[in-house]
């Protein structure tokens, strides 16, 4: 159970946010902004090495040469072959990582707990950071600004922990938000196949299949002490997972922020002036400890004459 600065006990509001195919994304967004005409997004095209070497490997793939059968890690020689028309770009990690910060320092007006899960994904602790609002409230706006501001989408995961706003995160994408909370286990994750639990080994699926576990909800009604005889540890951590136990913090380090503001969004129209002077207080709040937490000072300015 989480406590909040009052000692009162609450759920945690995680947020997973995962960018829907990075690699090529960031690199048609880093073209168009570089001058060039053409979106890779909208043609056959994978990012990939060099294409003389048999070892060169599909990294990432556009839609339409996803629908040639192309798929992430083949060969590029095996690529072509399926779609001899296919375009070839390779990737830059320089372009990569420019746009993981673009969208950490966006997220940053959010929350100051996010956990960089890898260049392309994030969790956000948003407990102490919703205010007025709801986390699918700043899932949606979080969602819009990316997209209308960075230029690419993300598909987001909303629950009480990691692991299940993970798992959520990568239901029907792109694009998209989906929650999975405790309540909704039984009826969105125990029917998907065994495969798509975060952190279950391809080594182990075989021998999962061997016990008739082939789904997540037959892990989750598995003797959790026969699994631990079997796989030790990790026998003990499929069971929690597969029953949406996690009990892992958001893993972050504080950044100081380029600048420090925060806002939120209203569910319905305020006019009365009282309430509106709670609402500017609480954003006031948050921002002047944000300040004080970074050792930062503001200042103000005219803006008219």
């Amino acid at each position: 159970m989480f406590y909040n600065k009052f000692g009162d006990s609450m759920d945690r509001q995680i947020m997973h946010i995962d960018v829907n195919n990075a690699f090529l994304s960031w690199f048609a967004i880093w073209r168009l902004n570089n001058g060039e005409t053409l979106d890779i997004r909208e043609i056959p095209a994978v990012i990939g090495g060099d294409e003389t070497r048999r070892a060169g490997i599909v990294l990432a793939k556009s839609n339409l040469a996803k629908k040639f059968g192309i798929v992430t890690g083949e060969p590029l020689y095996q690529a072509r072959k399926k779609c001899p028309a296919i375009k070839v770009f390779q990737g830059d990690f320089k372009v990569y990582r420019e746009y993981s910060n673009k969208l950490y320092n966006l997220l940053l007006e959010y929350t100051d707990k996010i956990e960089r899960f890898s260049i392309d994904e994030c969790f956000l602790d948003m407990t102490e950071y919703l205010m007025n609002s709801t986390l699918l409230d700043k899932a949606i706006e979080i969602q819009k600004r990316v997209n209308e501001e960075l230029g690419f989408t993300v598909n987001i995961g909303l629950s009480s922990n990691k692991l299940l706003a993970k798992m959520a995160s990568d239901f029907e994408k792109p694009n998209k938000i989906h929650t999975l909370y405790p309540r909704e286990i039984e009826s969105k994750m125990w029917s998907l196949p065994i495969g798509e639990l975060f952190m279950l080994g391809r080594k182990t699926i075989p021998k999962l299949y061997n016990m008739h576990i082939k789904t997540i909800g037959d892990l989750a009604k598995y003797d959790k002490n026969e699994l631990i005889k079997k796989f030790g540890k990790h026998g003990k951590m499929m069971w929690e997972y597969a029953n949406g136990i996690d009990n892992s913090e958001v893993i972050y380090k504080y950044e100081p922020p380029k600048s420090i503001g925060n806002s939120t969004t209203l569910a319905k129209d305020v006019q009365n002036l009282e309430e509106l002077n709670k609402i500017l207080l609480t954003l006031a709040e948050h921002v002047t400890f944000r300040l004080r937490k970074y050792n930062m000072v503001a200042r103000s300015c005219k803006c008219w004459t």
